[in-house]
């Protein structure tokens, strides 16, 4: 077994998932069914199914659930989900979001400092004048 029994679902999980249904639907064109994809992968079928249905809720596949089976979807990737991933999926999402909150972050000192630095001026204007 490679994945871990843990519950919580990290964007590791969501990447590995991602990466190998993409792999899958690349090279293989027959009808795609989650449970042979990832039999040899996990031995947790509900945890699967939850990061299937995670990433068909964010449109980065498609996931038609079987009618008698629980465990089994027809999977297939969307265009959506085979631009995320050819562009670093969620960990390159990931990294794309600190950057952002860092530049915001910054730009917002910087506005801060000039703000005072104008209050500071002017008030030291005005000392002067009286």
């Amino acid at each position: 077994m490679i994945m871990s029994q843990s519950d919580a679902i990290t964007d590791n999980d969501l990447d590995f998932f991602l990466t190998v249904i993409s792999m899958f639907c690349e090279y293989n064109h027959t009808m795609h069914y989650s449970d042979r994809v990832f039999a040899d992968i996990t031995d947790n079928p509900g945890r699967t199914k939850r990061i299937i249905l995670k990433l068909a809720e964010e449109g980065y596949i498609k996931a038609v659930p079987h009618t008698n089976l629980p465990y089994r979807f027809t999977i297939d990737m969307t265009p959506k989900g085979t631009e995320f991933q050819k562009e670093g999926g969620y960990a390159c999402k990931k990294r794309k979001d600190r950057n952002k909150d860092i530049r915001t972050s910054i730009k917002r000192f910087i506005r801060d400092l000039t703000a005072a630095l104008l209050g500071a001026f002017a008030n030291h204007l005005f000392g002067l004048i009286e």
